[in-house]
């Protein structure tokens, strides 16, 4: 009997086809505090109804962390349809208790751990809650030092993302694209697009800009969209936005 003998593959025939890579992509986070997704799938649903196509093939993570650990099993599907209906794309979950995971799990979902900062939240809160505007306390540096800076516009399309630290960018950030970070966010530039700070959980993240024109911003996963004349008074200007408790406020950046 005699075996036949194969010349072994290079790495580099192997491995050509594909690549593995590691990426990070901003997610929305939807905090849920009431065990009835059916009821909070129609709240969802008239929310997203004001903005239409605005979330769109956007990242969703559910976060269940707000609910009572003696709540019984959920059933997901509701939420989840109502969400696809929209264009979302939900993802993932966390939080909540084994039970209400495995919910998550059955219905397709992976499931991520919770982030230290976020654990000692103990007011989670639902996406875009009431604001208002006030006069802002001083700023808190972000934590890490792994600031990251950008000199040329941050168009259409594009992602800008700044692992823990703050993002500077020193030029325009266009309607559609999107800067993020785990720190602050500084723009020098209009802000038009989209801007998420503190996107791991850090509730003293702030957002700077010196002309505000935004169409969506975020601190510690908590968003605003710029409808119903939201900050009317500080469009086009300098701003800066920060969250006090659970809502998040603008105050004018001073100047000088």
């Amino acid at each position: 009997m005699t075996a036949t003998v194969r010349p072994a593959q290079s790495h580099s025939q192997s491995s050509s086809s594909f690549e593995i890579k590691s990426e990070t992509n901003s997610l929305i986070v939807l905090w849920i505090r009431d065990p009835d997704l059916a009821s909070v799938a129609q709240q969802v649903d008239a929310k997203l109804a004001r903005t239409p196509g605005f979330f769109a093939q956007e990242l969703v993570l559910l976060d269940l962390g707000g609910l009572d650990l003696t709540s019984a099993s959920l059933d997901i599907r509701p939420l989840l349809a109502t969400l696809r209906q929209h264009q979302l794309i939900p993802v993932a979950a966390r939080g909540g208790t084994p039970e209400q995971l495995q919910a998550a799990t059955d219905a397709g979902l992976a499931i991520l751990p919770r982030s230290g900062s976020e654990a000692k939240r103990q007011n989670d809160i639902q996406a875009a809650p009431a604001t208002d505007t006030a006069d802002a306390p001083a700023a808190t540096e972000a934590s890490g030092s792994s600031n990251k800076i950008i000199d040329k516009p941050i168009r259409t399309g594009q992602q800008a993302y700044a692992a823990n630290g703050d993002l500077i960018v020193m030029a325009m950030v266009s309607a559609g694209g999107e800067v993020i970070a785990d720190g602050n966010i500084h723009t020098y530039g209009p802000l038009r697009g989209r801007a998420l700070a503190g996107v791991r959980g850090n509730t003293s993240a702030r957002i700077f800009t010196q002309s505000l024109e935004a169409e969506l911003v975020s601190i510690a996963g908590i968003y605003r969209t710029f409808e119903h004349d939201w900050g009317a008074e500080f469009r086009n200007k300098p701003a800066q936005i920060y969250l006090e408790g659970d809502k998040l406020l603008i105050a004018a950046l001073p100047q000088g």
